[in-house]
């Protein structure tokens, strides 16, 4: 184990490669498998998409349908869908609701 305290602050930038280097190793070989809580977390602060209508993530208008719709990730890729509503504000709703679920805020 690494005394964190003692590491000048290049010593942690090198030690911080080398667990980087060591989670792209264990991932590519299938040995690290972090949590979905884990990644849904990671995941939660990143930006909106630049073409996204509603401004709300995991919130599209799906033209098919004539719908909004709402959706959540689990972070590792897969997508629960939460349905399709009528407005853009009910669809808000049931995002919030749900990252509230995933995330016990």
């Amino acid at each position: 184990m690494i005394d964190l305290a003692q590491l000048t602050d290049t010593g942690i930038i090198a030690h911080l490669r080398e667990v980087k280097s060591e989670i792209k190793r264990r991932s590519a070989a299938g040995m690290w498998n972090p949590e979905p809580q884990f990644l849904a977390i990671a995941n939660r602060h990143k930006s909106i998409q630049h073409n996204n209508t509603s401004g709300h993530k995991g919130v599209t208008f799906n033209k098919s349908a004539d719908r909004w719709q709402a959706k959540i990730g689990n972070g590792r890729g897969k997508y629960k869908h939460l349905g399709y509503f009528k407005t853009m504000e009910d669809a808000i709703k049931a995002r919030k609701s749900a990252e509230a679920e995933m995330w016990h805020d």
